[in-house]
């Protein structure tokens, strides 16, 4: 959904000014309080603070129309998002996935990562949108400690855009391939014997591309890095993909080339996120 839409669902319109829905921060630089989400109970709402341009009741009408409205994107649907390819277990390391809901949001799914003796991760899930907000403030923090430093003379090349988007699209071609499986078996169209005997197979072939990509990415990391002027480039880039008419598959691919992973953990209410830049 567009921000422009989104503006519709503000309770600023009501004539309201919310504070605290977060507390501390997540900033590595900083000397700041775990960041924590904060109920919407104990959210600071100050009434009346200016006019409001509708009443309570119209407010729910519009939230309810433009949810009813909502279309997820074909690329979302098959799990293409901003932080795609990005975003990892912050205590082991595993990649996490998104799950739309019907509502319209999306979830950080909680770890799928189990150890040798069937122990999960205890890593829990959320809510993407936050993770999305906090990895932009640090993109803004970063371009900041960029332009503080003296520009630099000379190129560098990024090899590893074309080989990794490559691995990454035969991976996210297995996964469909997993899930078209599953449809066959639901509709009838193969047994559960050769359900599981080409599911497992799959399996297989997804750990090896997996593997393969992970050391082709692991062989990469000692390429030339990116000069200050390249990263302030991709950066300007990807600030104005937000005001044109571009897909999520080419944001996430400017954020590919500008970060190299996202870590994520969570406990209770206390989140860390913290994001390693190329």
């Amino acid at each position: 959904m567009s921000q422009a839409v989104e503006g519709f669902k503000h309770e600023v319109h009501l004539g309201r000014v919310i504070y605290g829905k977060t507390t501390g921060g997540l900033h590595k630089k900083r000397k700041a309080a775990p960041f924590r989400m904060i109920p919407r109970e104990n959210w600071i709402v100050v009434e009346n603070a200016h006019p409001a341009v509708k009443t309570p009741e119209e407010h729910a009408e519009i939230v309810t129309l433009l949810e009813s409205r909502r279309i997820q994107p074909k690329l979302a649907r098959r799990g293409t998002y901003l932080l795609s390819g990005l975003l990892y277990c912050g205590k082991c390391g595993y990649s996490l996935q998104f799950q739309p809901k019907p509502d319209g949001r999306t979830l950080v799914k909680k770890c799928q990562k189990t150890d040798a003796f069937g122990n999960s991760c205890t890593n829990r899930g959320i809510e993407l949108e936050h993770v999305e907000k906090a990895v932009m403030e640090s993109l803004r923090e970063h371009e900041a400690e960029l332009l503080k430093t003296p520009v630099e003379t000379g190129t560098s090349e990024i090899p590893t855009e074309h080989l990794l988007h490559t691995k990454e699209k035969e991976l996210e071609s297995l996964r469909d391939w997993v899930n078209r499986l599953k449809d066959l078996y639901v509709m009838g169209d193969v047994t559960k014997a050769e359900y599981k005997t080409r599911l497992e197979r799959l399996k297989d072939l997804i750990v090896k591309k997996e593997n393969e990509y992970e050391q082709l990415k692991e062989s990469l990391d000692g390429c030339s890095p990116l000069t200050h002027a390249e990263r302030l480039q991709l950066i300007d880039e990807l600030k104005a993909s937000w005001t044109t008419v571009i897909d999520v598959k080419e944001r996430n691919r400017l954020m590919k080339l500008i970060i190299e992973r996202t870590e994520y953990s969570r406990n209770g209410d206390e989140v860390n996120i913290h994001v390693k830049y190329r």
